[in-house]
Formats: structure tokens, C-alpha cells, sequence
């Protein structure tokens, strides 16, 4: 069964599922005009649509008070869900499905413990290059009697 609840910091315009969803709430909003009186806009309510940030992960572009945000789904799902009494500062998907974002594979995870997960780190995340072999390095090119080479 989908449970709703306000998201927080945008209760009564948004609110999450239990199982990852995020709506609009329907309202009605004042359009100002100097010409004429004041419109009122009714805004149906609507399911947002959630996009992949390039790692995974899902978010949505939330708006309050003409400011913009995009907002992790899973983040919202926990702040609005699962009790913090750690004060965890990250949130860790159980299964390693990134984009899974229903509240019984989420949990709260300090940092180190969300790096030290064995699953996560061998499934999810590639070895970056180190040194002189980052393609950002300062590779100094020199040449021998073969030629050549990176240094």
C-alpha cells in the first residue's frame, strides 16, 4: 500500500511515497499583475517525473518560493520515513540498486560506514587513476633513445 507524506521543507506543494514517488500537491497560486487585479492559477495535482543525475541516482527539480532545487529522491524518501537517532549523514541503498528508492532498501549511514560497505564498493564504483596516471596529471613529456615517453 503507497503511503504519502509532505516532503520536508516543502509541505503543502510536495509530497513523497513510501515507494519513491513524488507528486504536486494541487493548489492554487496568485499570479500578480500591475495591470489588472490579481489571477489565481489552480494547479492540478501531478506525478513528477524523476531523472538520472549520470550516476544512478534519481532526483527531481522541486520549487518553493521562486527558488529551484533538485533534490535526491532517496533523500527525500528517508527524511520523510526512516528515523535518524544517529544523526547518519548519507543514505545507503541496501540492495546497491541506485535507482530502488522504496523505504525498506533505504537506510541512514554515516560516511565511513557508507564507503566501507564491500557490496557498494565492489559493484558500484570503479578505482579512479592516481598520480601521474590521473588523466588531469602534469605528465611531463621527455625523450630518450627510444623516443618519446610520459614521465
Amino acid at each position: 500500500m503507497e503511503i504519502w507524506r509532505d516532503v520536508v521543507g516543502y509541505e503543502g506543494l510536495y509530497q513523497i511515497s513510501n515507494l519513491g514517488r513524488v507528486k504536486s500537491v494541487q493548489r492554487v497560486i496568485v499570479i500578480p499583475s500591475k495591470v489588472r487585479s490579481n489571477q489565481y492559477r489552480r494547479l492540478p495535482e501531478k506525478i513528477l517525473s524523476p531523472a538520472d543525475n549520470g550516476r544512478g541516482y534519481m532526483y527531481v527539480h522541486l520549487h518553493s518560493n521562486g527558488v529551484f532545487k533538485n533534490c535526491l529522491v532517496h533523500r527525500l524518501v528517508a527524511e520523510s520515513f526512516i528515523p535518524n537517532p544517529n544523526y547518519g549523514q548519507e543514505v545507503d541503498h541496501i540492495n546497491t540498486i541506485r535507482n530502488d528508492n522504496r523505504v525498506e532498501n533505504l537506510k541512514w549511514v554515516s560516511s565511513s560506514e557508507n564507503n566501507l560497505n564491500p557490496i557498494t564498493r565492489s559493484k558500484n564504483f570503479k578505482s579512479q587513476p592516481k598520480g601521474k596516471n590521473h588523466p588531469s596529471s602534469k605528465r611531463v613529456l621527455t625523450y630518450n633513445l627510444k623516443g618519446f615517453i610520459y614521465s
